[in-house]
């Protein structure tokens, strides 16, 4: 399809027409490079999530928690 646009657009002299069709071709493949991109990073933010040891969020200190360490205890109500 590009390639019939082309060889109507040269006939007709439009170059400005042909870069514009050029330049929305380059604006799409940085559009499909930068959603691969920020696909790359969620996986290497869920990849690296995986290999991290898994750890407890510490509790507020307050009713049910034990005084030293911030865990909540196990028969806290």
């Amino acid at each position: 399809r590009y390639h019939a646009c082309k060889s109507t657009l040269l006939r007709a002299g439009s170059r400005r027409e042909l870069a514009s069709m050029a330049l929305v071709r380059e604006l799409d493949r940085i559009s499909a490079l930068r959603r691969i991109v920020e696909q790359a990073a969620k996986a290497r933010l869920l990849f690296d999530g995986l290999r991290a040891p898994h750890r407890e969020e510490p509790a507020p200190i307050g009713i049910g928690s034990d005084a030293a360490d911030g865990r909540v205890s196990r028969n806290a109500s």
